[in-house]
């Protein structure tokens, strides 16, 4: 299980850079979650961010990745402005 909640926060001089992953409940059970706001180029680094948590508080991925584009090309002209959620389920270490 995990130890503690991070919140999700980005840099202060890259607006755009993911710098933490926390963990959440929604059903149906534990999840990590982080936010990537801007380009969709740039998604790798948010879940190197998530995958990082994931290992670094003893616990394994329990399900597929989910992505929810939260603000998208269907919502917002600039790619700058789109916001993606990735949801990874977890499961505590052994």
């Amino acid at each position: 299980m995990f130890r503690r909640a991070v919140r999700v926060r980005r840099s202060r001089r890259r607006a755009d850079r993911v710098t933490a992953a926390r963990a959440s409940r929604r059903p149906p059970g534990l999840a990590a979650r982080t936010l990537h706001p801007g380009r969709h180029e740039g998604l790798t680094e948010a879940y190197e961010v998530v995958f990082a948590w994931l290992h670094g508080h003893g616990n394994h991925q329990a399900g597929p990745l989910r992505e929810r584009y939260l603000a998208g090309p269907d919502t917002v002209s600039d790619p700058a402005d789109h916001l993606t959620e990735i949801v990874l389920p977890v499961r505590g270490g052994a």
